[in-house]
């Protein structure tokens, strides 16, 4: 393997970790939310699910897709 690709595998491993740390904290944090952000979060959370299943099987080609996750993510925690 390339050190380009290595270096992109080892960061879509931590960017997939970072996901799931951001879905843990978010089910602690919706249990206490109001009804809007539950909403929002029934949204998300089957793509975050979707998405680390697939990004486990696809590798590199779903480093667009996690990216996007986590900003998702990121930006609904900080709504919570």
């Amino acid at each position: 393997m390339t050190e380009s690709a290595r270096e992109k595998s080892e960061q879509l491993k931590k960017d997939l970790e970072t996901l799931q740390t951001l879905r843990d904290e978010m089910r602690v944090r919706v249990h206490l939310a109001g009804m809007e952000v539950k909403r929002r979060w029934n949204e998300l959370q089957p793509r975050i699910d979707d998405l680390l299943d697939s990004a486990k099987r696809l590798g590199e080609t779903s480093m667009d897709a996690v990216k996007e996750a986590l900003e998702l993510a990121r930006e609904l925690r900080k709504a919570i």
